[in-house]
């Protein structure tokens, strides 16, 4: 049996909830619904929970001020429409959580990944540490400054397809095929490019996960990927890179 606290503030939202939660699995059990702020900072430290589901967004303040207040060791599913380049931070700390509406596939696999990982205890969150990402949120740049001759032409983010080097110079290839020199080498831009959307598959190419048609297995220890734009040559991913970019695409 798996016994689930719901913190939630909107009376409709929170049974909503409790019946895709009855739909999910015969074994769970809401012990309660949490509406404030306060309650929650008086009844989830005596609460025999297993798991949390917790709105971020409450009537008297935001869910991670109880976070802050107590000393939380129950598993957390967040249910929230909050900023996505802070909800990067969940995963990172073995977080899951759900985008308002929540649907009843996303539910049910944020409890596998509960039953996965939480349940068997061989994960722990680290909650003051997500207080403070999400409170301290890195952005990450969305535009690039390109000279074409004498003039200058900005370029965002998602018209990029891939960044390669070649010859000691940097390029940004567009998803319309153009390339064009950029004063950043690939190592800075790792550090300056939302890791969700971009990664380096070799020492030559940083590449966008939307620019990516196709990856065939050459060998249990080398995988092919395609791009579009397509490439003049082919493109590896690098052996001690392989279960990283599998990680990534998933």
């Amino acid at each position: 049996m798996i016994k689930i606290l719901l913190l939630e503030d909107e009376a409709i939202a929170a049974r909503k909830l409790s019946r895709m939660l009855d739909a999910c699995a015969q074994d769970i059990q809401v012990l309660d619904i949490i509406e404030s702020k306060k309650e929650g900072i008086q009844k989830i430290p005596i609460s025999p929970a297993d798991l949390i589901l917790m709105d971020i967004h409450l009537t008297d303040g935001k869910s991670f001020d109880i976070l802050e207040a107590i000393d939380c060791t129950i598993p957390i599913i967040f249910t929230t429409a909050y900023d996505q380049y802070s909800l990067r931070a969940f995963k990172h700390l073995s977080i899951d959580y759900l985008l308002k509406p929540i649907t009843q596939e996303d539910l049910q696999q944020a409890l596998d990944k509960y039953e996965r990982h939480f349940k068997a205890n061989t994960a722990q969150a680290d909650y003051q540490q997500l207080v403070q990402l999400l409170q301290n949120p890195k952005t990450y740049k969305n535009r690039f400054l390109i000279q074409v001759g004498n003039k200058l032409r900005p370029i965002g983010i998602e018209e990029v397809a891939y960044f390669y080097s070649k010859d000691k110079t940097t390029y940004l290839s567009t998803i319309k095929g153009r390339n064009y020199p950029i004063e950043f080498t690939l190592t800075q831009l790792e550090q300056l490019l939302d890791p969700e959307g971009f990664y380096r598959v070799n020492r030559q190419f940083l590449i966008a996960r939307k620019a990516i048609t196709e990856i065939n297995y050459l060998s249990t220890t080398r995988l092919k990927v395609q791009l579009a734009p397509k490439l003049a040559t082919d493109l590896f991913v690098s052996i001690d890179k392989i279960v990283k970019f599998k990680n990534w695409l998933r």
